[in-house]
């Protein structure tokens, strides 16, 4: 049921990266992890602990679930549609150069000014890969620069708008699970 499951789904994206944040600083020994592990317990007892003694708990918890489903739809409708239901190739695969890794697995959106701001420039998917120190202003000049190379190469750029590239990504979801609610082996 991924497919169903998709948006709602979403909704935990800010828990998971607060988890996978306090499990690294908690895990991983590196040079910054004190004063990342005190600003992280800052942040934790401020937003939450703050937002209770504000708003009272009924009002602080609304607050708290409604602000990060929200955050986390929004994070996810940014970066999902980069790779979801695109080519997938294993770390060590080498059959693919690093041109065509980057760009067969990549799913560019549409460009206009309103999805430039809200994307923060993740839309040009394959461009960010292969150029990822890039300032984010130029990477739709170099998104066609970019198309030419590949078209003159033989290489697939893909791109789509926002409501297509999640359809694409319900209907692969729903085409991955066919076998497990089929009760097949894939």
């Amino acid at each position: 049921h991924q497919a169903m499951l998709f948006f709602p789904a979403l909704m935990l994206t800010v828990y998971s990266m607060q988890i996978a944040s306090v499990l690294f600083t908690i895990r991983e020994q590196y040079r910054w992890r004190r004063p990342d592990i005190a600003l992280l317990a800052a942040h934790l007892v401020l937003y939450y602990g703050g937002l209770l003694l504000l708003l009272g708990p009924w009002q602080g918890i609304a607050f708290v679930l409604v602000h990060r489903g929200l955050l986390g739809v929004f994070i996810g409708s940014v970066f999902a549609p980069n790779h979801k239901g695109m080519l997938v190739v294993g770390k060590d695969d080498t059959r693919l150069d690093f041109l065509r890794k980057q760009v067969l697995t990549s799913r560019n959106v549409r460009s206009t000014p309103l999805i430039d701001f809200l994307y923060g420039g993740l839309n040009h998917q394959a461009v960010h890969h292969l150029f990822p120190s890039m300032p984010r202003n130029k990477l739709r000049d170099a998104e066609e620069i970019t198309r030419q190379f590949c078209a003159g190469r033989g290489v697939v750029y893909y791109e789509t708008g926002v409501r297509q590239s999640f359809r694409e990504i319900v209907q692969c979801l729903h085409e991955t699970s066919k076998p497990c609610r089929l009760g097949t082996s894939a």
